[in-house]
């Protein structure tokens, strides 16, 4: 079933127990039979909310969809997770999909860029200087590299350390797949 948020949540203001309320954005169907229309209302609660921490440590949300308001009116329960459109961790969580490791990572990469980059660099400024220019200018924009990029990596690994990582943020009109987790019985007339 694919839902359209009505309300946004994000760890930076959510609070466990806070109710949120999506619609389906087409018909269920069932064997070309609509069961449940588009825009009927799904509800449930923040059942954990974890904000963004030190290291790197991104927010977490658990949303729980406990009932489904059809068009007359009744509501019937449903046990739904989230599976599809947000990051979804092993625990069927909501996350921005970072920790120090992810962080460290992307430091890494850029840190190795910069290295790389130096170096070229060298290689490209010695032949334009003259033949075999590359192999003076060479190492040295390697050594160049090598200490930018080992500045950057150290830098950043302290950064990495004291900033916050990123909060969930599930704005109103995003849209998203949840995979019910029980059978739903809807009543057909």
């Amino acid at each position: 079933m694919e839902l359209k948020v009505l309300e946004p949540a994000t760890t930076m203001t959510t609070n466990v127990g806070d109710s949120f309320s999506a619609t389906l954005t087409n018909n269920l169907l069932v064997e070309k039979q609509m069961v449940l229309p588009q825009g009927t209302l799904v509800r449930g609660d923040i059942q954990y909310v974890r904000h963004a921490q030190r290291l790197s440590r991104t927010g977490l949300l658990t949303l729980n969809f406990d009932h489904v308001v059809t068009p007359s009116g009744r509501q019937l329960p449903i046990k739904a997770a989230p599976c599809s459109n947000l990051k979804i961790n092993k625990d069927g969580q909501v996350t921005t999909g970072g920790n120090y490791g992810y962080a460290m990572g992307k430091t890494l990469n850029r840190s190795g860029e910069i290295v790389k980059n130096a170096t070229l660099w060298g290689v490209d400024s010695g032949r334009e200087l003259f033949v075999g220019g590359e192999y003076l200018l060479a190492p040295i924009g390697a050594i160049g590299g090598v200490l930018g990029g080992g500045g950057y990596l150290l830098a950043g690994s302290v950064i990495n350390l004291i900033k916050k990582g990123d909060d969930v943020v599930i704005n109103q009109g995003d849209q998203f797949d949840v995979l019910l987790l029980d059978a739903l019985d809807v009543p057909v007339y």
